[in-house]
């Protein structure tokens, strides 16, 4: 993920959880804070059966449509904006991590 204040105005043309963060392939919507309009699995006083149901529809349904509009806006972005674009998204979303993951893995 990344914020979306990483393309400056363009970012707030994809898709964004509350904090501003745009989703990419391998993140999950339950790391982010979306609203899900009447569909939240932790509402309070909903049965199991129900939060199994929501749970169910946001990863088949909506999670991947949310990831196909990120998509969508980036594809998009780079045919208005082109090399530009392409690099800075590379550089933005395939960023490695400033701090060490387990073993090493993504230190700078």
């Amino acid at each position: 993920m990344f914020h979306k204040s990483e393309f400056d105005h363009l970012g707030h043309e994809f898709p964004h959880d509350q904090n501003g963060f745009v989703p990419v392939h391998g993140d999950h919507w339950r790391d982010l804070q979306f609203e899900h309009d009447g569909m939240d699995p932790q509402e309070a006083g909903i049965s199991d059966e129900e939060r199994k149901r929501r749970t169910e529809f946001l990863n088949t349904v909506w999670w991947p449509e949310v990831l196909k509009r990120v998509e969508n806006e980036h594809r998009r972005l780079m045919q208005i904006h082109g090399e530009t674009f392409t690099e800075h998204w590379h550089r933005t979303v395939y960023q490695s991590p400033d701090t060490e993951h387990g073993f090493g893995v993504g230190v700078r």
